[in-house]
């Protein structure tokens, strides 16, 4: 299993494997290691940038045959050959950038204006190295500050606040710490939700399939549904413990520390850029292609996790065009950024959120495909208002043409069906629509869970960044007052967030369904008596009678209908 794989890993975003990225960090890199530990003390004694400049160069090797070719070289080589010890180091160097970027604004210096900072080569060159290698741009990113930044205290208990340590910060404080053990944990539970999305996902493939295409086999779509209908659960409970956990952010993260001491160092580069140095020798061993490039990056940020994208894409959450109105002016522009923030995500995590956000087996298609099947054997006069209440280009289309004639009627593919066939498919359709009607329940609840987690990190962005910086502006000078509200208006990944954020709440709220109940069939016990007397005109002969009962006092029994109500229902049956 790969370092960042995702299927199969019960961890979910979180690393694979289990040792410590701390660990992995070779001998050759202590310097590198101890500035990274005092990098506050230092910023705050103005001295930052005078001590990461003197640090030395080293060779970053990504095989043995580079060691052996480096080794003699003027400059230390260190071998960094696996994935703990690569991300490691790239998570160090992002650090160590970083810091050296913002070694005055985060310690509330001025920064001159019209001067471009330049990360000193012996920083600039193995970051760059280790970037190509990583797949990610130069940059902390949220994979360097949460999903690789921590390790377990106690290996034979599970992951959480209490029992994980986090390895690299800028400041050194709780309160930098306790943000991102919060979203360690979310992760955690994140992956939990994943192994549900994957069995849940499976089923919706076996579904899809050509054999399950065809739609009088009812029988197999039953336990299908059943089993999604686990999954959707437990996905529900494994959202509302991220929620939880996120609810548990200030307890030790405050609000004023987040903005005033951790937000500034997790901030991305400026407007004008950043220079990555190249060394001022000529040495052609160091790095022969190696040239000063000047780039602007978005800093770590939530956007930057693969966890709600994924959730969305499997859930059917797609974000409204953008048609240019007044609501939403911006709509276009956070869409691109929010897939320049795939640039920061593993590989590995970025072609699974394409693989199902293109992939036609979505929970919603699946419900779909459910509802075509129990329609074609119960038909109705309302049968569109058991669709979802909006269009989604997932959508599952249904095989409904096979079963139909030139009419459009069903009548060709019933008659084309053995009598006894028929009918024991017309009681599995009956026991799917109860598993539908609970698909839509449970699909809703992860929903509703869903948005009450986002509606939660709107709150906390308007308290901790929005709030915050008003509070400041009232306090500073109207140009500088002005500069402060413009820069919380913006993210640490460089988004102006707060109205997209709601945007995508409602997204996320047209998703729900509308719910109805499941047809309930009228029996006549009179009627049933007669016919079990004539078997060549019922199908209850075929012993299926019981089962059929059983599941007609289920239904009374969950919507408080009785018999002598059937009549009343929005369902025409054809018994």
């Amino acid at each position: 299993m790969s370092f960042w794989a995702v299927e199969g890993n019960e961890g979910g975003f979180l690393p694979a494997e289990k040792a410590s990225c701390d660990e992995a960090l070779p001998y050759g890199l202590y310097e590198h290691v101890r500035v990274e530990k005092e990098l506050l003390e230092l910023a705050r004694a103005g001295e930052l940038r005078t001590s990461i400049a003197a640090l030395p160069f080293i060779e970053v090797c990504l095989s043995e045959g580079e060691y052996q070719s480096h080794k003699h070289n003027k400059h230390q080589a260190v071998r960094l050959y696996t994935a703990p010890e690569q991300e490691a180091a790239f998570s160090l160097f992002g650090i160590l950038a970083g810091g050296y970027v913002h070694a005055l604004s985060a310690t509330g210096r001025e920064e001159e204006d019209t001067k471009t900072i330049e990360i000193p080569a012996c920083v600039a060159v193995p970051f760059r190295r280790l970037s190509m290698s990583v797949g990610r741009l130069p940059i902390w990113d949220y994979a360097g500050c949460v999903l690789s930044n921590w390790k377990i205290k106690d290996s034979t208990r599970s992951v959480s606040l209490e029992n994980i340590e986090i390895l690299r910060t800028f400041t050194n404080l709780e309160a930098e710490k306790w943000f991102y053990k919060i979203h360690v944990v979310i992760e955690a539970y994140g992956g939990q939700a994943m192994a549900a999305v994957f069995k849940a996902r499976a089923a919706a493939k076996l579904a899809n399939s050509q054999k399950m295409k065809h739609l009088y086999l009812v029988q197999d779509l039953v336990p299908l549904a059943s089993e999604v209908n686990e999954c959707l659960k437990r996905l529900s409970a494994c959202v509302q413990m991220m929620k939880l956990t996120f609810s548990r952010m200030p307890e030790k993260c405050k609000a004023e520390d987040f903005y005033n001491i951790v937000r500034p160092w997790l901030a991305g580069w400026p407007s004008r850029g950043v220079v990555y140095g190249v060394p001022d020798d000529d040495n052609a061993e160091v790095d022969n292609k190696a040239k000063a490039i000047t780039q602007v990056l978005g800093g770590g940020s939530g956007a930057q996790s693969s966890l709600m994208p994924c959730l969305d894409a499997f859930l059917g959450v797609k974000y409204a065009p953008n048609d240019g109105s007044a609501a939403c002016p911006g709509m276009k522009k956070f869409i691109e950024q929010l897939q320049k923030y795939r640039l920061h995500m593993p590989i590995e995590h970025c072609h699974l959120i394409q693989t199902l956000e293109k992939e036609n087996v979505g929970i919603r298609s699946f419900l779909s495909h459910c509802n075509n099947v129990v329609g074609i054997w119960y038909p109705s006069k309302k049968d569109k208002e058991m669709e979802e209440p909006h269009n989604n280009d997932n959508e599952y289309k249904g095989d409904i043409d096979n079963t139909q004639d030139g009419n459009g009627s069903s009548e060709f593919f019933m008659d084309s069906i053995p009598m006894v066939h028929r009918e024991q498919q017309r009681m599995e359709a009956l026991k799917l629509s109860i598993e539908l009607y609970e698909l839509k329940k449970n699909y809703n609840q992860v929903v509703e869970t869903m948005l009450s987690f986002r509606r939660m990190h709107v709150g906390f962005a308007t308290l901790y960044i929005s709030r915050q910086a008003k509070d400041l502006a009232r306090t500073a000078s109207e140009i500088d007052g002005a500069k402060i509200l413009e820069n919380a208006a913006v993210g640490t990944g460089g988004s102006t967030f707060a109205k997209h954020l709601m945007h995508h709440i409602d997204d996320t709220r047209q998703c729900l369904y509308k719910i109805r109940s499941p047809p309930i069939p009228e029996i006549d016990i009179e009627e049933r008596l007669q016919l079990d007397r004539e078997p060549e005109k019922s199908w209850y002969s075929y012993g299926m009678y019981e089962a059929l009962q059983d599941h007609i006092d289920k239904l009374s029994s969950l919507f408080g209908i009785i018999n002598d109500d059937a009549n009343d229902s929005d369902v025409d049956l054809m018994f």
